[in-house]
């Protein structure tokens, strides 16, 4: 005859995944924000462009640096707390996920806004295209994480 053992409840995985690709995440961001302030740099020089010319977007392009270094620094806090399962983890993962998404959308509205170029030009192609591509490209990560980290057994598993 078969036994059946029982099995125990264990608690779900989900807080220790999150917090790794939180913490590899934050990581990709602080070097996406590197690239989206001095990337565009060889472009603006092949369009002689300066920072000054660039006015308010040029202004913007610094200050959107030391807001994203706000919101990764975030991230990291968020994924570290998360793989220790703590109560607080999925507070500051909804967070970062609600300051990721405004500051994505903000940006995108901005660099549209603020471009000195025509929307069909070269230069803003070259120069402002590519910071648009990475916003499109950083979107679903929050949204996953806003999802994942509200889910009751997410929750549930963060007593420390």
């Amino acid at each position: 005859m078969l036994q059946r053992n029982a099995i125990s409840p264990t608690r779900s995985a989900m807080p220790m995944v999150l917090g790794i690709l939180a913490i590899v995440f934050a990581g990709f961001g602080l070097m996406g924000t590197g690239v989206a302030v001095l990337g565009p740099d060889e472009d603006m020089a092949k369009h002689q462009v300066t920072y000054e010319a660039l006015g308010s977007y040029g202004t913007w392009v610094t200050v959107s640096a030391l807001v994203s270094l706000g919101v990764f620094a975030l991230h990291l806090t968020a994924g570290i707390f998360a793989v220790r399962y703590s109560r607080r983890a999925p507070t500051l993962l909804t967070a970062y996920g609600i300051l990721a998404l405004a500051f994505v959308i903000l940006d995108v509205v901005l660099a549209v806004a603020l471009s000195p170029f025509d929307l069909s030009s070269l230069r803003f192609d070259d120069i402002i295209g590519p910071r648009i591509g990475l916003d499109v490209l950083a979107l679903p990560w929050p949204i996953v994480v806003l999802v994942l980290a509200n889910l009751r057994r997410t929750r549930e598993a963060c007593t420390r």
